[in-house]
């Protein structure tokens, strides 16, 4: 068998390509861009508030759909509060009731509405602590 030959000639007609032109530095070089530090936001408690947030309606906790056997307790919330109403957190605090009667009472409450807790005439971040009850 006859070993083929390979034409390491450029085609006819190309010769040698030039050497490209430099790319100019103002093209290559990445902008720099001034990144404001994150401040850590502060949730003032009820307490320290001239007027403490309230809910912009009515909140209502239902009770799961699911069989859960008889049970009587609550749960101690604290809701974190944005200067504009939405509740950015809510923790469960204290508990006597089950993991999923908790996940509901905190799901209901972060898709809520309230209005802002206040200071000095300004709307402001503000922690507010809430029990929620259960009795079948």
């Amino acid at each position: 068998m006859e070993t083929p030959t390979v034409n390491r000639e450029p085609p006819v007609g190309m010769g040698e390509l030039p050497a490209p032109e430099p790319v100019p530095e103002a093209l290559t070089a990445l902008p720099t861009v001034a990144v404001p530090a994150v401040e850590k936001l502060e949730y003032l408690p009820a307490r320290e508030l001239d007027g403490r947030p309230y809910p912009v309606s009515p909140i209502v906790v239902p009770f799961p759909d699911v069989p859960l056997g008889k049970h009587k307790g609550r749960a101690v919330l604290v809701l974190f509060i944005a200067s504009d109403g939405a509740i950015d957190r809510a923790e469960v605090e204290e508990s006597d009731l089950p993991a999923q009667l908790e996940k509901v009472a905190v799901d209901t409450f972060l898709n809520a509405r309230m209005n802002p807790g206040m200071k000095n005439g300004q709307a402001v971040p503000s922690r507010l602590k809430v029990e929620v009850g259960f009795e079948e």
